[in-house]
């Protein structure tokens, strides 16, 4: 996994602001340093008329967090590997559910 030139957990949560540098883009699953908060975001959905979001972030079969927001800022306080979850509806209530299992993977800070 990367090295982030060995720094304390929630340093950047104690140094102030979030640095360019300590964001990263994707869509496909990723590896990230306990105590990283991530921003999960439904706006590159490609569904027309969105108008209902569901999320869900899971350890194992366990339910962490739940949310109609469009977004989701979560932090990983530890180890593990993690499914993110997403249901949008649209205007005519079609709904369409995406399921990344292991999405997420974090790793300690030694």
């Amino acid at each position: 996994f990367p090295s982030h030139d060995n720094r304390l957990p929630y340093e950047s949560a104690i140094g102030g602001t979030w640095r360019w540098e300590d964001t990263w883009i994707g869509t496909v699953p990723t590896a990230i340093p306990s105590g990283s908060t991530v921003i999960f975001s439904a706006d590159a959905s490609t569904i027309a008329g969105k108008t209902q979001y569901f999320w869900r972030i899971y350890e194992n079969e366990n339910i962490l967090v739940e949310t109609i927001d469009s977004s989701v800022l979560w932090t990983f306080p530890y180890e593990g590997r993690f499914t993110v979850e997403l249901e949008i509806t649209d205007t005519n209530g079609n709904q369409k559910k995406l399921n990344r299992k292991d999405f997420i993977t974090v790793y300690g800070n030694n």
